[in-house]
């Protein structure tokens, strides 16, 4: 969820041409990019994925140890977990548990040596960039050659439904108009919105945008020539285009 700018901004805002108590607005987070007062912006499609990390045991050892460096979530939660030669799904569930708290991963797979345990991230953590796990001590013995492997099978997504300038021609949801920007802004890579005009140096992780509301047509930034009627447009108007 977008979090809620703690702003206040005057002149250059976008204004409702009559009956503002009557506009509708609300937090979105931005591409990047750089966004003039009053663009209009369409909904990036963006869906989630779940992360999933796979860990794997090779060379049929016949005893010992492996180390997996992990980065918890949960206070005083240890920041390495120790998985035996032939560890089962079901022992190592309360490890990964004891890391990032009960629900929020789900270990499938088959028995090592030879299988893989395969961990998901659900619950809390669910469709979100997770950091990956690495490689710690190797305290297989026997086999030949034992050995293990860290792979990070599916990174996670957070489905956040960016917003972005809208444009009729495109395919990724943008050529949907969903709103107006209130105010003019850059937004860098990482999604840092910076609001220069009104308060140097200020940065939020949203901008506010009206959803509804009655605008005039020549204050809109990307609308396209047929959808500007005489009259001033709602954001509803936009959206029918």
């Amino acid at each position: 969820m977008a979090a809620s700018p703690s702003y206040t901004f005057s002149q250059s805002q976008l204004q409702p041409v009559y009956n503002p108590a009557q506009a509708r607005s609300r937090n979105v987070n931005l591409a990047a990019g750089t966004y003039l007062r009053g663009t209009v912006l369409g909904q990036v499609t963006n869906v989630g994925a779940d992360a999933v990390q796979t860990i794997t045991v090779s060379g049929t050892p016949t005893g010992g140890t492996v180390v997996v460096n992990v980065s918890p979530t949960t206070i005083n939660a240890p920041n390495t977990i120790t998985l035996n030669y032939n560890n089962t799904v079901a022992a190592a569930q309360p490890l990964f548990d004891a890391v990032y708290g009960p629900g929020n991963t789900k270990v499938t797979g088959t028995t090592l040596p030879g299988g893989s345990l395969i961990v998901t991230f659900i619950g809390d953590l669910a469709g979100q960039p997770v950091t990956a796990f690495t490689k710690g001590a190797n305290g297989l013995t026997g086999g030949s050659s034992p050995d293990f492997a860290i792979a990070q099978t599916t990174t996670g997504v957070l489905n956040v439904g960016t917003f972005a300038a809208f444009a009729h021609g495109n395919s990724d949801g943008t050529q949907v108009a969903k709103g107006l920007l209130m105010y003019p802004c850059t937004v860098d890579a990482s999604g840092n919105i910076t609001f220069s005009t009104e308060i140097p140096g200020l940065t939020e992780n949203a901008a506010p945008i009206y959803w509804a509301g009655a605008f005039r047509s020549e204050e809109l930034v990307g609308l396209p020539p047929k959808a500007k009627p005489k009259r001033a447009p709602t954001v509803s108007d936009l959206m029918t285009k």
